[in-house]
């Protein structure tokens, strides 16, 4: 089972608008291999990083893009995707004044873009993962005050 989160508008009649997070469950083994893929990318992005000293976008998009597509069979966004959530976990060690021990990944998440890598269909209860179709099999209870607002990354 994997967890997704989900940003949405909740309608309320005294709120014009107000953003939450809605966190689902989704039944999916088709992809727990993309996602272990994607973590070992990620990692290996976040060494390269280390060793390299940059956090420059363009830096590393030029040196790691092929590699990521290649070696680790990432679809194009979620190359960008991977190395953009790398750099993302690198500045947040850097800018730690006690710094610590360098990241180490252990929980297995995707950072995803909306429409580009997922969307989510509440009608019938399923999203659409890199063009695989899952079923939500949990949902919080009080879904029904909520519509779609696909405006964050989904986690996974």
């Amino acid at each position: 089972m994997l967890r997704a989160s989900e940003r949405a508008v909740r309608e309320d009649s005294s709120i014009e608008e107000e953003i939450v997070t809605i966190k689902m469950k989704i039944s999916s083994s088709a992809l727990e291999p993309i996602a272990m893929n994607y973590m070992q990318a990620k990692r290996f992005v976040l060494q390269w990083l280390y060793e390299h000293k940059t956090t420059s976008l363009k830096e590393v998009h030029n040196a790691l893009y092929e590699v990521l597509r290649e070696k680790f069979g990432l679809k194009s966004k979620l190359a960008q995707d991977c190395y953009r959530d790398a750099i993302a976990v690198y500045k947040s060690w850097l800018k730690n004044p006690k710094k610590g021990r360098f990241p180490i990944l252990r929980n297995v998440s995707l950072w995803l873009t909306p429409k580009a890598s997922y969307t989510v269909d509440f009608n019938t209860m399923t999203a659409k993962i890199l063009g695989e179709e899952v079923k939500i099999v949990g949902y919080p209870h009080n879904l029904s005050q909520y519509k779609a607002l696909h405006a964050s990354p989904l986690t996974i």
